[in-house]
């Protein structure tokens, strides 16, 4: 990944250690974060909203 340059580190020889740098995400890097959280709440009230319909209906669960 250092290669690829996927990984921004920096290796220090003399002392065998690896330095890592901070960068901040791209807006597109942002913009699927947010996507994906969005995308979690989605399915977490589905979840919630299909076992409160199935307790309802069927007095417990299955």
């Amino acid at each position: 990944m250092i290669i690829n340059k996927e990984l921004m580190v920096f290796l220090d020889q003399p002392m065998q250690t690896a330095v890592m740098h901070h960068i901040e995400p791209t807006t597109q890097q942002n913009l699927a974060l947010q996507l994906a959280e969005k995308l979690v709440s989605l399915v977490e009230n589905n979840e919630w909203c299909l076992t409160t319909s199935m307790v309802g209906t069927y007095g417990g669960y299955f």
